[in-house]
């Protein structure tokens, strides 16, 4: 089994421990939160464990810290990456907006910034999957299917990646309490996030990276572009 996934079910396991303390239901000024976010491990791009605190400074506004650890992950398919770390950090202001005692909405600015290392084995200089192309050159694989199209004489390469991201998202969400303790919650929002992607170890710098159907291909491509930003997911929130 994954070894994040046994680290976030054993946090899950001690949330549960302490979860028998009484408490009242609602939120107030000074209640902390600890959230989890279990999509994150799944994640097509970028999967990571990301653990959150947030503390309530007033009845109505909190501020929330997120920190996470970005690996490899056996959910990816992505064949040609061989390691991959990082780290992903999120600052974000929250306003909420009273429904009922255990429910409320919420809008929030979020601050973030990502750092990704990875190797990678690359096609570059000519297109993978292109099948609409007339190949110069061509790779079958064992299944009789066309792997590669290299239009230019192109070539695999194994380089380094360092991605830097930097991010500024508009989000809308929601908690609703299960438990004293315990709360599940979810968001959805839009943004816009500057990534820097510089390349390392490449034979030929005057070489275009291939695009794949993988969701990190552009992702890959090197320089600096600026991109929309769509943030969703659900929470796992526990009150302490």
């Amino acid at each position: 089994m994954n070894k994040p996934l046994i680290l976030f079910l054993s946090l899950l396991i001690s949330l549960c421990c302490f979860s028998q303390i009484e408490t009242d239901f609602g939120f107030k000024k000074g209640d902390q939160f600890i959230s989890l976010t279990p999509i994150n491990l799944i994640d097509p791009v970028t999967s990571n464990l990301e653990i959150s605190y947030e503390r309530l400074f007033t009845d109505n506004f909190g501020l929330k810290l997120s920190a996470g650890k970005i690996f490899l992950s056996d959910f990816l398919f992505e064949t040609n990456k061989t390691a991959k770390n990082g780290i992903r950090l999120r600052l974000e202001g929250k306003k909420y907006i009273k429904t009922s005692v255990s429910r409320r909405f919420y809008y929030g600015v979020q601050l973030g910034y990502t750092y990704v290392e990875e190797k990678s084995n690359s096609p570059f200089g000519g297109c993978l999957f292109c099948q609409s192309l007339e190949p110069t050159d061509s790779i079958v694989g064992p299944d009789g299917t066309l792997k590669y199209v290299l239009d230019d004489g192109g070539n695999n390469d194994t380089i380094t990646i360092f991605r830097n991201t930097i991010l500024l998202n508009f989000k809308l969400g929601f908690s609703e309490q299960i438990s004293p303790r315990f709360f599940v919650g979810g968001y959805v929002g839009l943004g816009v996030k500057l990534r820097l992607v510089d390349h390392f170890g490449r034979a030929n710098n005057e070489d275009e990276l291939s695009e794949t159907r993988h969701p990190s291909s552009r992702r890959d491509e090197q320089g600096n572009t600026v991109v929309p930003s769509i943030p969703m997911n659900i929470e796992i929130i526990y009150r302490f």
